[in-house]
């Protein structure tokens, strides 16, 4: 990949269908401060279609964030993971 590129493997989450795919970004896409893009960084991809209200045309937005991780152990990463599937229920739980 060139220079002002990087290559990232993304995976759904685990409420979503489908194995992991590589995607191919241009830095400028994700913003300042990504010289350095490495393994192990991670990086969110958003991409939606969004329907008007008032009938118009749907348009898709996307969005590409870096998030630098800190230094978690076993037992943070079983916490916060069980913390969000608590607030996936919570949230399934109001749409009906």
């Amino acid at each position: 990949m060139a220079g002002d590129m990087f290559t990232a493997e993304l995976v759904p989450d685990q409420h979503t269908p489908g194995g992991p795919v590589l995607g191919d970004f241009f830095k400028s896409e994700v913003g300042a401060g990504t010289d350095d893009i490495g393994l192990g960084d991670v990086i969110y991809v958003t991409k939606r279609t969004v329907r008007p209200a008032n009938g118009g045309l749907p348009h898709q937005t996307s969005a590409v964030r870096l998030r630098r991780l800190g230094k978690w152990s076993r037992a943070d990463v079983a916490r916060f993971d069980a913390d969000g599937e608590k607030m996936f229920v919570e949230l399934e739980g109001l749409m009906g």
